[in-house]
């Protein structure tokens, strides 16, 4: 195992401590809005072609941001196992 100096341990633990909240809280804010693209279809407050095709566009995004979260996660874990 190589020697990080310690504040560049926290330096690098902080942004990735930070990258991980930043992506996961978007994440959830994605999920919240396919909710409320659904509710609006559902109450015929936005017509069903323009929700399919904003479905379809939060279905993207959350795949985008499922994949950044589990890279942001193991990075975490690297740090902490590389830590160690």
């Amino acid at each position: 195992m190589k020697e990080i100096p310690l504040d560049a341990f926290f330096h690098f633990w902080n942004i990735d401590k930070f990258r991980f909240s930043r992506e996961f809280n978007a994440l959830k804010e994605a999920a919240e809005s396919e909710y409320w693209i659904e509710l609006l279809s559902a109450g015929d407050y936005l017509d069903k072609k323009t929700a399919a095709s904003m479905l379809e566009d939060i279905s993207e995004i959350m795949k985008l941001l499922t994949a950044s979260v589990k890279t942001a996660k193991a990075g975490l874990k690297e740090c902490i196992v590389d830590s160690a």
